[in-house]
């Protein structure tokens, strides 16, 4: 009897042990997960505190240790086992196959609970990766903005400087009777004069008609015409004496060479009142006058 009972008291003393070394193996487990968790639910939109990185590193130190303790526990409750098959009871035998099933169970347990823990912390470190990747990514799409508005800044001043306002002229439909000009070479020629009576002739004082054979073109003088300056509208108005607004559409061919002067020739004619007809030439473009019915766009 002194026997069984000193086997009895050396097993409950051993399961009272493990039972509390497991007790506060699932406390600092518990107590792990809780942490996780929390910063789970916090890591969309920051990064775990330094607080509590330390804290989750001094607990796992502390599961570290107690792994170590319960591994030394196990080796000496394999010893125990060994002394009860060799000279327990029947009763104590059966208590313990019960413990080993029970103990099986919890390590099943523990080590599902272990893999779970092992996958939330690979995803906090993919989501505290992610996170930081979001702010870079944050930080180059402002910078990205900044240049943007900076590069749109110059353009604008660039557009700004190379463009100016105008205010473009409005065609309407005129039966006034036409006469020619040219702005060719930087002047004015006055292609036409009015003959004594009616009609028109050509202004052999400025052009010049020039045959091929089968037509006669009409050709400015170089040595002729009056030189179109900003500002000195004098000579254009001497021109304009002969003719009558009311009367008279100024038809005007302008050569590429001289758009700028043409500027000059069009503020004398809306100046004095006159609607003009604006026929853009060709750099090697030739006029032929002639007559025509057909209404012509005034502007």
């Amino acid at each position: 009897m002194g026997r069984r009972h000193l086997e009895e008291s050396s097993l409950e003393l051993l399961l009272d042990t493990i039972c509390n070394t497991f007790g506060g193996v699932m406390f600092i487990a518990v107590l792990v997960v809780i942490l996780l968790q929390l910063t789970s639910r916090e890591a969309g939109q920051q990064l775990p505190s330094q607080s509590q990185q330390s804290a989750m590193a001094e607990e796992a130190e502390k599961l570290a240790d107690v792994r170590q303790r319960l591994q030394s526990l196990r080796e000496a409750k394999s010893q125990q086992v060994t002394l009860i098959d060799r000279y327990g009871t029947a009763e104590i035998k059966a208590a313990n196959a019960d413990y080993e099933a029970r103990k099986q169970v919890r390590e099943r347990l523990q080590t599902a609970r272990d893999a779970n823990l092992t996958d939330n912390a690979n995803q906090q470190a993919t989501v505290n990766m992610l996170t930081g990747e979001i702010a870079a990514l944050d930080e180059n799409l402002q910078e990205a903005e900044r240049e943007r508005i900076e590069a749109k800044a110059v353009h604008d001043a660039m557009m700004k400087l190379r463009s100016r306002t105008t205010r473009l002229p409005m065609l309407r439909p005129t039966n006034k009777r036409r006469a020619a000009f040219f702005v060719s070479m930087g002047k004015l020629y006055q292609a036409q004069r009015l003959k004594p009576g009616a009609g028109f002739e050509v202004n052999t004082v400025h052009v010049e008609e020039v045959s091929d054979g089968k037509e006669t073109a009409v050709v400015p003088l170089p040595a002729a015409g009056i030189q179109l300056r900003a500002g000195q509208n004098a000579a254009c108005n001497a021109a304009l004496a002969d003719f009558d607004p009311a009367q008279h559409c100024l038809t005007t061919f302008v050569w590429p060479d001289s758009y700028t002067e043409f500027g000059v020739w069009r503020d004398a004619l809306v100046a004095a009142g006159f609607e003009y007809e604006l026929v853009p030439m060709e750099v090697d473009a030739k006029v032929y006058l002639g007559t025509t019915t057909m209404n012509i766009g005034a502007q």
